[in-house]
């Protein structure tokens, strides 16, 4: 049973997402296992504690040897039980394989979408696909909260005003896709 405390009150815990992807639309030798290792260090890590007492093996590859002594004991501890989990989001790192750097051996590609002006790729369809691989793979009916969300964007005034189209826009289509997210069991 989930305490009635305000929300404010209740254990919680905010995980950065991304969506992922192999970068271009060939798949390269290496770019699906480079993506997946990316979701394994960037989402997968964080959930896989929290929720599974355990860190991912393709991140452990890589990272086991500068974990400390023990740290295994520290799962029961790490997934304590939450009454809601954030998520923040802001856009999708399409990933290729790179031989030439060091593990985790990959690089960030840039993708075809429009872009906000940190460059982000505006993406609401990766939100979508995020919280509902949350909710699936991970939560359950826990509930998730956006707790940010949000596009980089300069601001111009022009006769007194801005005009906000652009990131009301992408407010719009997130909310779209939270909705779809929600129709569809996240």
């Amino acid at each position: 049973q989930r305490p009635t405390m305000p929300l404010a009150q209740r254990a919680r815990i905010a995980a950065r997402g991304g969506g992922y992807g192999p970068g271009g639309a060939l798949l390269l030798d290496g770019d699906a296992e480079a993506a997946l290792r990316y979701h394994a260090i960037y989402n997968e890590w964080f959930l896989g504690a929290l929720f599974k007492k355990s860190y991912p093996r393709r991140a452990l590859q890589g990272l086991r040897p500068h974990l400390p002594e023990g740290w295994e004991d520290d799962m029961e501890q790490i997934a304590r039980p939450l009454d809601w989990l954030g998520v923040n989001f802001y856009t999708r790192k399409l990933i290729a394989h790179d031989a030439a750097q060091a593990w985790p051996s990959l690089k960030e590609v840039p993708g075809p979408l429009p872009k906000t002006d940190m460059d982000w790729e505006i993406t609401p369809e990766s939100f979508e696909w995020l919280l509902g691989w949350i909710a699936e793979s991970h939560t359950g009916d826990l509930p998730l909260i956006v707790s940010e969300n949000g596009m980089a964007s300069t601001d111009v005034l022009l006769n007194g005003a801005v005009d906000d189209g652009p990131r009301i826009a992408y407010l719009q289509a997130h909310v779209d896709a939270m909705r779809r997210a929600i129709d569809n069991g996240a």
